[in-house]
């Protein structure tokens, strides 16, 4: 009888190890199949901008969706500030949010085509690695 309830006992608990390995690894994808479509819409759609500010802010607009679909809330600066350790090269993010900042309210903002490339390029990496 001991027997029959050690492996009852043995069962329940790799029972319970594979529910966590299933569990685990369902919430570090994060984002449902719905949101994934959204966001890589939104970011096909703001890497086919021709206007590259426009392709900047559209890139920056298509994080904040990200960030939203997988949770966060708030302004897009207080997205980044809440997700940032799940952020590849957050800093290089926040570059790219700030130089999107300068091009919305400095009109005359002297920018140069590497830095919109650059900003473009790490923005899409981040949009592509939360959507994961």
């Amino acid at each position: 009888m001991s027997m029959l309830w050690i492996s009852i006992g043995v069962l329940v608990v790799l029972a319970a190890i594979v529910l966590v390995g299933v569990l685990w690894k369902s919430r570090r994808r994060g984002m449902s199949v719905s949101s994934r479509v959204k966001v890589e819409k939104a970011l096909s759609q703001a890497m086919n901008q021709q206007d590259p500010v426009r392709r900047v802010w559209s890139m920056d607009t298509a994080l904040d969706l990200a960030l939203g679909e997988l949770g966060f809330a708030g302004s897009l600066g207080e997205k980044l500030k809440n997700a940032g350790p799940r952020i590849p090269n957050i800093q290089a993010v926040w570059d790219a949010h700030k130089l999107r900042n300068r091009l919305a309210h400095e009109h005359d903002a002297a920018v140069s085509q590497a830095e919109i490339d650059r900003a473009v390029r790490i923005l899409e990496h981040a949009i592509r690695f939360l959507a994961q």
